[in-house]
């Protein structure tokens, strides 16, 4: 547990995803036999999230029949009532000014991530040289 900012009233604990071998068994527990093509991909999309993968499980059951390429190949991350309430809950409780800049960042990401390469690549520039 780290304490942030140095003040004895905000601490930080940083939470890891399952580990694949547990999350394989969450996945079997749900009904899935763990030799499903697939399953290492998912439990790497949902970082090993429980909560995450607990709300896909059912609906890669019912609506892909199991199949977990099919529900990939969607293209998509699937967000349930828990984890999303959970997130509404960390943005509403963030201030006017963090919200206007990640808004901001959100709308120039392009621009920054540009930048940022550009800044990266310069800093190498000279090993382009040898």
């Amino acid at each position: 547990m780290a304490i942030a900012a140095n003040s004895k009233w905000v601490r930080c604990l940083t939470l890891q995803g399952l580990e694949q071998a547990d999350a394989m068994a969450l996945l079997q527990a749900g009904g899935f036999t763990g030799k499903e093509p697939g399953l290492s991909a998912l439990w790497q999309l949902y970082r090993g999230n429980p909560l995450a993968l607990k709300t896909i499980i059912p609906l890669i059951q019912s609506i892909f029949a199991g199949n977990v390429n099919a529900f990939r190949r969607q293209n998509t991350i699937v967000v349930g009532d828990h984890l999303e309430a959970l997130l509404n809950q960390q943005f509403e409780s963030l201030s006017q000014t963090l919200l206007q800049i990640l808004f901001w960042l959100q709308d120039h990401s392009r621009d920054i991530l540009q930048t940022a390469i550009q800044v990266y690549a310069a800093g190498f520039s000279h090993l382009l040289h040898l």
